[in-house]
């Protein structure tokens, strides 16, 4: 399958100019194959456009179940409640229940990117489980993560989410997991790759990342290198 997609990949690179922009068949994201040759041919680590558009990709493939934020919430602020698509701002927010994920990628420092990854579940015993992934496996930005990104950012956004549209239910519990690999390998500038892998994962294969173990090597992380453009360049529109 691996050739097959990287037939696929030289098609595409032969034959478009770096300004063709490609667009997610849900119009939620795009982006130029300049950026793409220019972040995920080669070793360079991937920019904010790739990782957002990557993981809004992934989860396009569970309509209306997911829910993307910017890499800038922390910056920018973090957004209202969401509301259904093409829905006007005033409109309602779309119900909490019915959202089964929250994807935000982190890029801490500017130099290395890590996700938190919300599994909304609000059945019978409602508990929100947030995944957290650092790519060097070292535990250093536990305590920024939990505290600053988690309790002070994402979590403070979801409890608004619950207040907008579940006032009269008591808020779920909540569960921390920190995912234990698998590993970034050392020298390399993977940790965007590595993240938009297990968010895929998380998503729709639960467990299959992890379950390669802590240690990859650098030609794994190539392989997902080239499902990545593969995923921007041939499950796309061109603009």
């Amino acid at each position: 399958r691996s050739l097959e997609c990287a037939a696929e990949v030289l098609e595409k690179l032969k034959s478009r100019a770096l300004n063709t922009l490609f667009v997610l068949p849900s119009g939620r994201s795009a982006i130029s194959l300049a950026q793409i040759i220019g972040f995920v041919a080669q070793d360079a680590m991937l920019n904010d456009q790739v990782i957002h558009t990557c993981c809004q990709a992934v989860c396009d493939g569970v309509p209306d179940s997911a829910v993307v934020l910017s890499t800038f919430v922390f910056t920018l602020g973090f957004p209202p409640s969401p509301v259904a698509e093409h829905a006007s701002r005033s409109s309602s927010p779309v119900d909490i229940a019915s959202v089964k994920y929250v994807v935000l990628p982190v890029h801490l420092e500017n130099n290395h990117w890590r996700v938190m990854v919300v599994v909304l579940e609000y059945s019978v015993s409602p508990v929100i489980n947030v995944f957290f992934y650092e790519p060097f496996c070292r535990g250093q930005y536990k305590e920024v993560m939990e505290i600053q990104k988690w309790e002070n950012g994402l979590l403070r956004f979801i409890r608004k989410w619950h207040e907008d549209t579940r006032p009269h239910q008591v808020f779920p519990s909540l569960e921390k997991n920190w995912l234990a690999g698998p590993r970034q390998p050392p020298g390399t500038l993977c940790c965007g790759a590595l993240v938009v892998a297990q968010v895929h994962s998380i998503i729709h294969d639960p467990n299959y990342f992890q379950s390669l173990g802590e240690a990859i090597s650098t030609e794994y992380v190539c392989l997902v290198r080239l499902r990545i453009m593969w995923l921007l360049l041939c499950q796309t529109k061109e603009r």
